[in-house]
């Protein structure tokens, strides 16, 4: 179905006429269906975005920026570390 959508360059009235020659014997899918490949392609899934919706594009732009500059404080773990969190572990037990 992902095949027949983009042979049919995102038309799904298209789509689904190749369906029909490509699979005459099978059941034929609604052309919603073929739009709801392009959403699984473009997201993953089929549910629909709903986190951002109704939020103005700005909120969106400015939970991203807080997001990548959280990601690029993350610290690692140092080799003294492992001691640390043992010595932590046996005082809570």
């Amino acid at each position: 179905m992902v095949m027949l959508y983009g042979a049919a360059d995102g038309n799904a009235r298209l789509a689904r006429e190749l369906w029909i020659a490509h699979f005459p014997n099978r059941p034929i899918p609604c052309t919603q269906t073929f739009t709801s490949v392009q959403h699984l392609q473009a997201h993953g899934t089929f549910k629909p975005q709903t986190h951002d919706r109704g939020r103005p594009k700005e909120y969106c732009k400015l939970k991203n920026k807080f997001w990548n500059g959280v990601e690029e404080k993350v610290q690692a773990l140092g080799p003294a570390d492992f001691r640390r969190r043992v010595i932590y572990c046996e005082w809570l037990s």
